[in-house]
């Protein structure tokens, strides 16, 4: 083999180790690029569920004070069984009522919270 196709030879394998030291290159700035995505998209993630479990805790704590208001209303019910007073009986009544509104209220937050 002469010096110039050793010289060719040499060129056209160069060029080919250029060619392929671009392409790792290109590929390593597309894989940081992805990781870069994976990243934030873990962080998105992080972020969601930590919005998750406030919003359950929220709702929780929602049927927790609605259950304190079920058992003010059956208090009330038994109490209002054994009154024997119109304006007592009206009284506990309306505050019954209240009572019954906010509880709903509150179930419908919790409701809300959880879809």
């Amino acid at each position: 083999m002469s010096v110039i196709a050793a010289l060719r030879n040499l060129q056209r394998v160069d060029s080919q180790v250029r060619a392929l030291s671009t392409r790792l290159d290109g590929a390593a700035d597309a894989l940081a690029a992805r990781e870069r995505e994976v990243i934030a998209a873990n962080a998105k993630l992080a972020e969601a569920e930590s919005i998750h479990r406030q919003l359950q805790a929220s709702a929780k704590n929602l049927e927790a004070e609605s259950g304190t208001f079920k058992a003010r209303i059956e208090a009330l019910r038994v109490e209002l069984n054994a009154t024997s007073k119109k304006a007592q009986y009206d009284a506990i009544l309306a505050e019954m009522g209240s009572l019954q509104e906010k509880r709903d209220d509150l179930d419908s937050q919790a409701l809300e919270f959880m879809n």
